[in-house]
């Protein structure tokens, strides 16, 4: 109950409070989504820069102890912008994008064993978010002895773009379901397409 009871005074504050936004790459997306948020970045040249990689993190900062080597109550997002020039070849550029997408970070799920968590249920989708198509992977899992609490675990990538892709995760630790979904409808709804990208 105190569980239930704190994630869902933690997310209705989130998720009723205005958001920032910041443009990444061709698309405007969430930024500190309140101030208990920290962002930061980076930028990489990858081979012989024929292409850049731009690389965006949010996370809150404060989790939850329940028992050795499992915490919960974390919330993160982290977002990857690869931009090719010509000199790159279409599958070559591809097979690098789809790498980004099937390898996120797994050490954010780390905050709970296997007797304490179920698997990940997931469910793909191909989706238009902000008049672009978008292959989606939603994912939880429920912990075993909480019940009703689960972790949140949401991909983003974005299809048929020529040079440039982007991939979003959004990650979530304790939350119930409804929250899941009000979570995860704002976030996406808060993405929007930037004009006059080079």
């Amino acid at each position: 109950e105190q569980l239930f009871t704190n994630q869902d005074r933690f997310l209705t504050k989130i998720i009723t409070g205005k958001w920032k936004t910041t443009n990444f790459g061709s698309m405007n997306l969430p930024a500190e989504i309140s101030d208990i948020f920290k962002c930061w970045g980076r930028a990489k040249r990858q081979e012989q820069e024929l292409y850049k990689h731009y690389f965006m993190s949010c996370s809150s900062e404060d989790n939850i102890y329940i028992k050795d080597n499992f915490t919960t109550g974390i919330i993160r997002y982290d977002y990857h912008y690869l931009e090719a020039k010509k000199a790159l070849n279409l599958p070559r550029f591809y097979s690098i994008y789809e790498a980004v997408y099937n390898h996120p970070d797994e050490d954010f799920f780390q905050n709970a064993k296997e007797s304490d968590v179920s698997n990940f249920a997931c469910n793909d989708k191909f989706v238009t978010i902000a008049h672009k198509k978008w292959k989606t992977s939603f994912c939880i899992r429920e912990y075993k002895k909480y019940r009703n609490i689960y972790d949140l675990n949401l991909y983003a990538f974005l299809l048929a773009d020529d040079r440039r892709g982007l991939v979003i995760f959004l990650t979530a630790q304790g939350i119930g379901k409804d929250n899941i979904i009000k979570l995860t409808d704002k976030f996406l709804k808060q993405i929007s397409q930037v004009t006059n990208i080079r």
